[in-house]
Order: C-alpha cells, then structure tokens, then sequence
C-alpha cells in the first residue's frame, strides 16, 4: 500500500485514493518527546508518557512502571513495561526498557526480538540486526524473526545474505503468507543482484499459486528489466502480512486513543480494514465530535466498501469543521464511486484550495473532468497546475494523451504521448497511440519509427500499419 504522512492533530488524518482502485492510507507522525533516559543500568526505571492527557493511557502505563519497582530484577517486569511502550508509540523508552529486560535475562527470545523491531522503527538497523542475531541464537527456527531479518538485510544493501536468509524460510514456513513472503523476498534481493530472469521465473511460479497485488507489481517490475511487454492496467498497492504470535502479543498493552490509531494503522496497511474499524468504532462513540477521528474511522469503511456509513459520517465531519481537506477528499471518493461526478469534482477541489501539493487530487480532478466531458482547455489547466506540484506521472500523461486522440487533437496527443515514452521507454501502447497521432498530422517516418517500438515491446501492430500506408498513399495522391 502507498503510505503518505500529514502534519495534522494528533489524532491523525487518513484519506483513500480511488483513482487506481488502491486505498491509501494517511496518518499524521506524532512526535513523542521522551524524558532523558542517559541512565540505562538495570536498577533505573524508565519513565514516560506520564504526562500525557489520555488518563487510561497514563494510568496503564504508572501501573507498569509500579509493578518494576516491586520486582526490580524481574525481567518479564521491565519487558512488560517495554512492551507497553512500544505498542503505544513511546519507542525510545521501549528500546532502552527492553534492553534492561535483555540484561537480566539472556535467555528469552522476546526482548532481542522485541528490541531489534523497535530499533528498526528508529532507524537504528545495524544494532537491530546484531539484537535479531542475538534472537535467532536462542530460536534459530523462529520464521517471523528471520523475515525480518531479511527485509533489514537488504535495507543495508546485502543482498547475497538476504537471499540466504530467505532460502532457509522458504524451506521452514509453513504459513502461506510467509512462504510468499520469503519468495517475495528472493525475488528482491535477486533484482537488487541484477538477475531479472531468476527474479521473473521465480515470480511467475509464484503469481500463480499466490496473485497477490504485490507479487503481480514485482513480476512487472522484473519484466520491465528484461524489455518484456506488461500489462498497462493498474496494480492495487499491498504488502504482505504474515502471522507473528510473539509480536501479536503487544495487542494487549494498547490503551488510550493513540494506541489504538497506531493499531489500526498496521491492520489497514495489511488490508485487515474489519480489524480497524473494530478499534476505531469505539473512540468515535466516544468522540464523535473528533472530526480526525471520523475520518479515519470514514476511511476505513471506505476501504471495507461500508460507503454509505462512511458518507454519514464525512459529511457529519464537514458540518462541524469545513476546513478539513481530507474529509472534502475522502467524500470526493464517496460520490466518485456512486456515478456523482460533479460533487466528486467540487469535492475534489475543495480538498486542492485547503491543500494545494494534494497529487492524488490533482491526478483525481483531471480523469473526473474527462469523465465530465469538459472543455481541452480546462483539462489542460488542471494538468498545468498538477505538474507544478510534480503530481504529472506517466499515468495521466498516457490518459491525457488518449483523451485528446479521441478529440482528434493530434498535436496535444503526441505532446503527451511523446512525455510517456520518455518516461517508459517499453511502453508499448504508448507508443501505438503516438503513431496514430504521428500518422495523423503527416510524420510518417516517425510513425513508423514508433510502431516498429510498439511491436519490439510486444504490441501488434497489423492494423495501424495498414492504416499508415494508406494515409501515406492518400497523400501522396493528393500531391
């Protein structure tokens, strides 16, 4: 899944993108400033997130920090307490809490792997990856651990352990998802070595038995390395997810609202969009005036198609605060998808005057005034302004490019067209379309030139071809 961040409250905003038939999910990163823990020795206990204004949370947390002062050689104590950090959001105290837990006790598998997670979301990779080994030495069979281990491998660039690493999965998982996962993984790390064959064999076996988003935009990917032809029509964006029953632990430790958004960010990231609505639910009950918590709430809906509650409920946000450019796109989507185009437009719109850099608003005003059947002129405006905030992707190029075709607007046909292969050389319908538009103002040998590209990326071209050399011979005549 695409995943864009906005500064907004700290409740979060989130918007979905049906412009490509994917959910994007947004949520505001929230900055948690920790109290000075310099002191790492076993006997200090770490404190945070006392001084926040979510009682429950705070209340959760003091209960934690308690029950380590009772029991201050326990090492389940201060994992406990790290763990309650970390599925709240607090993850420097949960980083320095769980290497406490890790000193008292070599022996549990949880506080390096716990830890090793942690320091991932802090960028700190290579001590989450000597915490991973120190893991996997107490549970070298662990699946989970050494996906992880795997996707860190090849976020430090290397790329031969990675693919070792991902070998030794595929041989122990015996999940679904995670087998996919670690093939997912091998075909990574081959096209990072270069090796776009073994990738593309490896995925194609793979699509067949798991056609995952994901595996589907990774097979394509390989294509494209090796100059093969691909499909045109738009991947939804996914990740895999896999189960994990150490770290699924954690869920329990959530409180307060920022606990539970954090949640419900990784259930909607992995396409468990029921799960999410299931912790939202009850903050919107509680708040229902919180207008970033409807949205995320509408936006979770939208994703589990439950339109019309998430209708209701954007259009309730709107009344209360007008200004909410999220809840002005979210609904744009609503009335996009139930045929109503000219309050998907204004929608759309508003949500642009209230955040102008918005480019998945951009690309959605330019197909909704296509769709509208307005003038070239305002299409052309609206791309003009989309490029000026780098929303302009080879996508809306090739579908600007279409457009004006079919108005027989030849020059604005190849304009665009001649921007896409630029971009996608191997494009092959892209540069189909351009010798239409070629072969239309008279540039023959250039037609020809595009569809001999078209045919090498694997488009036929017969018919064009017959349709070139007979606007050729016409005119010829003509002279």
């Amino acid at each position: 899944m695409r995943l864009q961040k906005a500064c907004v409250t700290s409740t979060g905003r989130w918007w979905i993108d049906v412009t490509v038939s994917r959910c994007v999910l947004c949520m505001a990163g929230v900055c948690l400033l920790l109290t000075a823990c310099g002191d790492s020795s076993v006997g200090h206990v770490i404190e945070d997130g006392l001084d926040g204004v979510d009682q429950d949370l705070v209340s959760f947390i003091q209960g934690k920090i308690d029950a380590v002062r009772a029991q201050e050689q326990s090492s389940r104590r201060r994992g406990q307490l790290g763990m309650a950090y970390e599925a709240n959001g607090f993850h420097d105290a949960a980083e320095a809490t769980y290497q406490q837990a890790m000193d008292l006790d070599t022996s549990d598998f949880r506080w390096p792997y716990f830890r090793a997670v942690t320091l991932i979301k802090l960028v700190r990779l290579e001590e989450a990856l000597d915490d991973l080994n120190r893991a996997l030495a107490i549970d070298p069979i662990y699946v989970p651990a050494m996906l992880v281990k795997g996707e860190l491998l090849l976020d430090l660039d290397r790329f031969r352990e990675a693919g070792d690493v991902y070998r030794q999965v595929v041989e122990l998982a015996r999940d679904q998802d995670a087998l996919a996962a670690a093939k997912i993984g091998q075909a990574r790390a081959l096209l990072r070595q270069d090796d776009p064959g073994t990738a593309a064999a490896l995925l194609n076996e793979l699509a067949l038995q798991y056609p995952h988003p994901h595996v589907i935009r990774l097979y394509n990917t390989a294509k494209r390395r090796l100059g093969q032809p691909v499909s045109t029509s738009p991947v939804a964006s996914a990740a895999v997810s896999w189960p994990d029953p150490r770290q699924k632990q954690k869920r329990e430790y959530l409180r307060g609202a920022m606990g539970r958004l954090l949640a419900a960010e990784k259930l909607m990231e992995a396409g468990r969009h029921d799960q999410a609505i299931e912790l939202l639910e009850p903050l919107v009950a509680a708040a229902p005036d919180d207008v970033d918590l409807s949205n995320n709430l509408a936006a979770a809906y939208l994703a589990a198609d439950r339109t019309e509650e998430a209708r209701e409920l954007l259009e309730r946000g709107l009344v209360i605060d007008p200004d909410v450019y999220q809840s002005h796109y979210n609904l744009a989507s609503v009335y996009r998808g139930q045929g109503e185009f000219e309050q998907a437009l204004y929608h759309t719109e508003q949500a642009l005057q209230l955040m102008p850099t918005l480019s998945v608003a951009h690309r959605d005003r330019i197909d909704l005034l296509v769709t509208l059947d307005r003038s070239g002129e305002e299409v052309r405006r609206a791309m003009e302004e989309a490029e000026q905030v780098g929303a302009a992707d080879s996508d809306t190029l090739y579908y600007l490019g279409l457009y004006f075709g079919a108005r027989e607007d030849w020059q604005s046909t190849i304009d665009y067209l001649t921007r896409v292969v630029d971009l996608e050389p191997d494009r092959g319908k892209a540069h189909l379309y351009l010798a239409h538009g070629l072969m239309n103002v008279g540039l023959w040998d250039a037609s020809e030139q595009a569809l001999l590209t078209a045919a090498r990326n694997g488009i036929s071209t017969d018919a064009a071809t017959s349709e070139l050399e007979r606007l050729r011979s016409m005119a010829a005549q003509a002279r």
